[in-house]
């Protein structure tokens, strides 16, 4: 069940694995946002720190993926809907989007 910010702050625990998304669509061939856009705002990754500053931080960071280390910080200010997931669907997501 997906969550809003506040809430995944204050019920998930670092370490634990998380499908973030801001509802958009991938992007197609003939429109939508740009691919790196968007791949920064939908993805599976491990909540890896929290920073309780103005406005409140979650970072997560991507499986590692032919040495890339990716991670990305969601901030509460923009909208995301968080659902726990696994670190097997986060590989097969980062393997069927490179």
């Amino acid at each position: 069940m997906a969550t809003e910010f506040d809430t995944a702050w204050q019920g998930q625990e670092i370490g634990n694995w998380m499908l973030v998304s801001n509802g958009e669509q991938p992007p197609s061939k003939i429109g939508g946002p740009r691919w790196r856009q968007w791949r920064s705002h939908n993805f599976i990754g491990r909540l890896v720190e929290k920073r309780d500053e103005e406005p409140r931080k979650m970072v997560f960071r991507l499986p590692r993926h032919n040495g890339a280390l990716v991670s990305y910080d969601i901030c509460e200010r923009v909208g995301h809907q968080f659902e726990a997931s696994d670190e097997e669907a986060a590989e097969a997501a980062v393997a069927s989007f490179i």
